[in-house]
């Protein structure tokens, strides 16, 4: 097994929150990280993972000849809410003049000449202004957020992808570069469709809830069973509907639905009450298995359905611990001693990507 395909770069960060994730990824994939004073929370210690601390304050003369240091012997530095260094009389032209080969990424709230510039932003206010908490939600509550810090997280995803396109350039040219990322843009980036409707049509998108909306109707996405909840959904696979139909025959479950005929019904057109009278059946049969046994069926047969996880189930799973996806991690120092998610990539290479 590979010791980790960036095992021979060494990477200096300035990030807490924003910009956090770059360096947990790198880390991931086997680089030196070395982590100047991050905040000692919960979410930080999540993205901080693999790290190595060093307490270090840029304002201070002392602190900033290391750090300066550092990062001339550094391959990559990670700046989070902007270009931290430049007012410290450390920018990319003072930097890179002592490490030519250096590659800085910048993970601001927003791009470095966008008409926000420089303002104050948050995950909440960044998924705001993307678009993506007016999908979130039901049609007729308030719009939400996704879970966590994802426009943080996202971000993070965009720094390492820049990291990545630098030093595949700097293996040719020989030089570094500097990689700014706008949070902002990465998650408009992640609800895409929208703005490109938007574009097109000039339609503003609305959300819809549990419905999947194609052509005249919307279909159903999360179902209850018996013990939880599953994922499927009435879609024009002719084949697929049959066998579930055959299923639910086997239980005398299947109503209406046994009098179909799939090849030619479009489902994407037709009225929605007929659509919500099928799915009215389909609901109680599925009221009447456990998910697990609706997912074991689906895998045997192709339903397309899925089984959605509790955290305790996520943690519990076969196929995930056989994959080596969990790993503990322990600090004893601070009492923490937790399941976290393990590498992000597996190579069989034996030698640094």
């Amino acid at each position: 097994m590979s010791r980790g395909m960036l095992s021979h770069l060494t990477v200096v960060e300035l990030a807490d929150r924003l910009g956090a994730y770059t360096g947990r990824i790198l880390a991931e994939l086997g680089a030196r990280v070395i982590n100047i004073g991050a905040a000692d929370n919960p979410a930080s210690m999540a993205w901080n993972t693999g790290k190595e601390p060093l307490a270090l304050d840029p304002a201070s003369a002392a602190d900033r000849e290391r750090l300066q240091a550092l990062v001339q012997s550094a391959d990559i530095l990670i700046q989070g809410d902007g270009d931290r260094l430049a007012a410290q009389g450390l920018d990319f032209a003072v930097l890179s003049g002592a490490n030519p080969g250096l590659i800085s990424v910048i993970v601001a709230p927003f791009a470095e000449n966008e008409v926000y510039g420089a303002a104050p932003a948050s995950d909440l206010t960044l998924m705001a202004m993307s678009g993506i908490m007016h999908m979130v939600g039901d049609p007729d509550r308030p719009p939400l957020k996704l879970p966590g810090e994802q426009a943080y997280a996202l971000a993070g995803i965009q720094g390492a992808i820049g990291a990545l396109a630098a030093l595949n350039d700097r293996a040719v040219s020989g030089q570094g570069q500097r990689v700014w990322v706008s949070a902002y843009q990465a998650a408009v980036l992640a609800g895409y469709r929208d703005p490109i409707v938007w574009e097109w049509t000039g339609r503003i998108g609305q959300r819809t809830g549990n419905r999947l909306v194609r052509g005249k109707s919307g279909v159903r996405q999360v179902w209850p069973a018996q013990d939880g909840y599953v994922t499927w959904t009435f879609v024009d696979n002719p084949p697929m509907v049959r066998r579930m139909v055959s299923l639910m025959e086997q239980d005398g479950a299947a109503g209406e639905l046994s009098a179909v005929d799939w090849e030619n019904t479009l489902v994407a057109d037709a009225p929605q009450a007929q659509i919500e009278a099928w799915e009215a059946i389909v609901e109680a049969w599925f009221l009447t298995k456990s998910r697990h046994d609706l997912a074991r069926l689906s895998a045997k047969l192709g339903l397309g359905l899925s089984q959605i996880d509790t955290p305790a189930d996520a943690l519990a799973s076969p196929q995930w611990a056989e994959r080596g996806f969990w790993r503990r991690f322990t600090d004893e120092a601070r009492g923490i001693d937790a399941m976290i998610p393990g590498p992000l990539f597996v190579s069989s290479s034996g030698d640094p990507g």
